[in-house]
């Protein structure tokens, strides 16, 4: 009976933990029957408001990014020409460095000479576009952003 009487202390603590209730829940008394008799909310209740708090708290990180990022590009746009280009030198020397492991991977056998080609022209296609806009890049995306079918993005001359 004393074992019974544990398992049940045990499984209701584990359920209560794995939906995320409150120690107020936890701490109310637990009898025989179902967790929602130590006041805790059925599984869907819990887990709409979870999935709310998670959407919550991704928007927060989302706003509190984009005001960073927005603070950054005023920043950015108050530095002189001599500024950007000692930041847009440097990711010319960091695209330089991307063609000599391009070259790597060539005299390797890892990829073609087209392709390595390819990812070069692609690369000096971003700078290029990059340094017209003068829009702040970021680290390691050569201003890209990841976004594809802009001018300097991969294929989107030759999807036209």
């Amino acid at each position: 009976m004393k074992r019974k009487k544990i398992a049940a202390v045990v499984g209701a603590c584990a359920l209560a933990m794995a939906l995320s209730v409150s120690g107020a829940a936890l701490a109310a008394p637990l009898t025989s029957g179902a967790p929602a008799a130590a006041g805790v909310s059925s599984g869907s209740d819990m887990t709409a408001a979870s999935s709310r708090a998670a959407a919550d708290a991704m928007k927060r990180q989302t706003d509190d990014m984009r005001a960073k990022m927005d603070q950054a590009a005023q920043k950015w746009a108050m530095l002189t020409a001599a500024q950007k280009e000692q930041i847009y030198s440097l990711m010319q020397q960091q695209a330089d460095v991307q063609g000599k492991i391009l070259d790597t991977y060539v005299s390797l056998g890892i990829i073609d000479q087209a392709a390595a080609a390819q990812m070069k022209q692609q690369m000096s296609a971003r700078l290029a576009a990059l340094r017209q806009d003068g829009k702040m890049p970021l680290p390691g995306r050569m201003g890209g952003g990841g976004s594809r079918g802009k001018a300097g993005a991969p294929d989107s001359a030759s999807s036209q």
